[in-house]
């Protein structure tokens, strides 16, 4: 019992880590490919189909009920749902709020605090008010035999606990998508094959610093598996980043960050400190790291 405790802890820390940690990407694909609203949309529906997931297959006796059979283990059911979830929340996460901002210019700025703070006291309500409705629809834990297993089922039903923020998610994304030619579209920065080449070099760079260490280090096996394929990701973004550089240098942090650090170690063959900065811009040419 405390090993499938210690587990569960386990599962709840890395699923949280996954939804803090994949925004990374998420931030890379809007900004560079998708734009925020496209990728706000596209990955609510991934966020959708999560929690549809969990809703079938989590829990056995809805399988046996409509499909005859349980053809999921409700286990891998729920590492189904929550993994899909996490990747909507990649997307949604680094959004949203830009996406609210984006919607206000010099005719309306008046209301900006008031939509503000009507969007999050909505997101805090409804996480408050699902925190305790959701575990009320669920029921309390119970055993129950299915077809010579025993599975860990619930007194009330785990598809509807599930199902019910799933459609409200659902309706949400249906009105997002409603307004589509209602609200103001701030396009990627760079579209296109470049847009294509910044996002694999940063997925390469997320997947060989920290998501094969972190999250598919038990998944890989052993320690060997996992430094080896970490150093192929890292290998990988080292190749994605050289072709997108070659294309058109790139003016994002991580570009400067490795100008510098080449100017730093290899010498700067600039052959001066640069130009000096538009008006309004702050003046990097002295910086103790990006400087000359």
């Amino acid at each position: 019992l405390e090993t499938a405790r210690d587990k569960a802890t386990e599962t709840i820390h890395m699923w949280s880590a996954a939804v803090y940690a994949l925004p990374l990407i998420g931030a890379i694909v809007s900004d560079r490919l998708l734009g925020k609203y496209r990728t706000i949309l596209y990955l609510s529906v991934v966020y959708c189909l999560g929690h549809l997931a969990l809703a079938a297959f989590e829990d056995p006796i809805f399988q046996k009920n409509i499909l005859g059979a349980v053809y999921v283990d409700p286990l891998q059911g729920m590492f189904i749902g929550l993994g899909l979830i996490a990747l909507g929340s990649g997307g949604i996460k680094p959004c949203v709020s830009a996406h609210v901002g984006d919607q206000f210019g010099k005719g309306n700025w008046h209301l900006l605090q008031k939509v503000f703070n009507a969007f999050y006291f909505i997101i805090n309500f409804g996480s408050a008010f699902a925190t305790i409705l959701i575990p009320m629809i669920r029921g309390g834990v119970q055993d129950q035999m299915i077809d010579g297993i025993l599975y860990r089922t619930y007194e009330g039903s785990v598809s509807w606990a599930f199902g019910v923020p799933g459609i409200l998610m659902g309706l949400a994304t249906f009105f997002f998508w409603k307004g589509r030619k209602e609200f103001i579209h701030v396009p990627p920065t760079h579209p296109g094959i470049r847009g294509v080449l910044d996002v694999l070099s940063g997925t390469f760079l997320f997947l060989g610093v920290l998501a094969v260490p972190v999250f598919f280090g038990e998944i890989l096996g052993s320690t060997t598996t996992v430094v080896l394929v970490s150093l192929a990701c890292i290998v990988a973004f080292v190749v994605t980043y050289v072709i997108r550089q070659n294309i058109e240098q790139d003016d994002g942090f991580m570009a400067l960050t490795f100008y510098a650090l080449k100017a730093k170690l290899l010498g700067s063959d600039s052959g001066g400190e640069g130009s000096a900065p538009e008006e309004g811009q702050e003046d990097h040419r002295k910086h103790w790291f990006y400087g000359s």
